[in-house]
């Protein structure tokens, strides 16, 4: 054998380096994939790279840059099925009532300046039940409210919860921005609006409210439908979680790689003409504008 190795000019050393090497890779690879099949138990519809990210956000040291990552996911085929995209409707406009759109070309440097706010459903098991969603367009912080039916009060504890989370004080001139759904439209919303010191905006044609269907693509087609909910009590409390996992544990290519709640600490203290700056699209100039990342 000794002499084979001196033929190919190969040491009995470098051959045992070789192997160890490579048996660590072999380990250290189980090692990733094992992660990664933990990590989908609660992220299942995740995709690799958010995932690498979000990862990196919990502490996680997987030893690898996020392509070679992305490369072991393929290799392993664990790479996931693109989530089916649904366009819920959830009313019937009834109210409608004329509101400018104010984000318009609007350009964001802090929450609490715009809000989006929608609605969606999910089929459980014989019945379909409801999704109120809240989401600050500059953090991508997100509410949920589950409900059994789609009464103007499930709206309202949606708008209360966020209110309560960031100060009545902090939201005050804040936008809010929603379709010609009934719900946000009827009497006592509105009121709650007005106390709150917050301004209305509407959606003139559906593509206006497309940061609020991008919310619904994630927690309803990413998180909330693979899990097979069978009753409204589970869907009450996966909501919850999703917005822990959300706000918490998923890192978001927009925020530069980091949770909504890792962005929202890391610009505290700096001064908003300092901060990322968000430009929303002007649609009523027809023209395509650009931020640090579109909602």
């Amino acid at each position: 054998m000794e002499q084979v190795y001196e033929a190919i000019g190969i040491t009995r050393q470098a051959i045992w380096k070789w192997k160890q090497r490579s048996e660590a890779k072999a380990e250290q690879i189980e090692w990733i994939i094992q992660e990664v099949k933990r990590w989908r138990q609660k992220h299942p519809k995740m995709g690799s790279r958010p995932m690498y990210y979000s990862m990196k956000c919990e502490g996680i040291a997987l030893g690898v840059g996020v392509n070679q990552f992305e490369q072991i996911i393929r290799d392993h085929h664990l790479v996931i099925g693109k989530a089916r995209s649904r366009k819920p409707k959830c009313s019937d406009g009834k109210g409608k009532e004329d509101y400018p759109n104010l984000t318009n070309g609007l350009e964001l440097t802090g929450i609490n300046q715009l809000i989006v706010l929608d609605i969606t459903y999910i089929w459980i098991t014989t019945r379909w039940c409801y999704i109120f969603s809240l989401k600050d367009v500059y953090s991508q912080w997100v509410v949920l409210t589950a409900s059994e039916n789609l009464e103007a009060k499930h709206a309202i504890t949606c708008l209360d919860d966020f209110v309560k989370l960031r100060g009545p004080l902090s939201v005050r001139g804040c936008i809010h921005h929603t379709d010609n759904g009934s719900q946000y439209n009827c009497g006592k919303y509105k009121d709650k609006l007005a106390g709150y010191g917050i301004l209305i905006s509407r959606s003139t044609q559906c593509k206006e409210n497309g940061s609020s269907e991008q919310s619904h693509h994630v927690s309803k087609n990413m998180y909330l439908e693979p899990l097979g909910l069978k009753t409204f009590a589970q869907l009450k409390k996966s909501c919850k979680d999703f917005m822990y996992k959300n706000n918490y544990k998923r890192a978001i290519k927009q925020l530069g790689w980091k949770t909504p709640f890792q962005f929202e600490e890391s610009i505290k203290g700096i001064p908003e003409e300092l901060r990322p700056k968000k430009k929303m699209h002007d649609f009523s100039a027809q023209e395509k504008v650009g931020g640090f990342g579109e909602a």
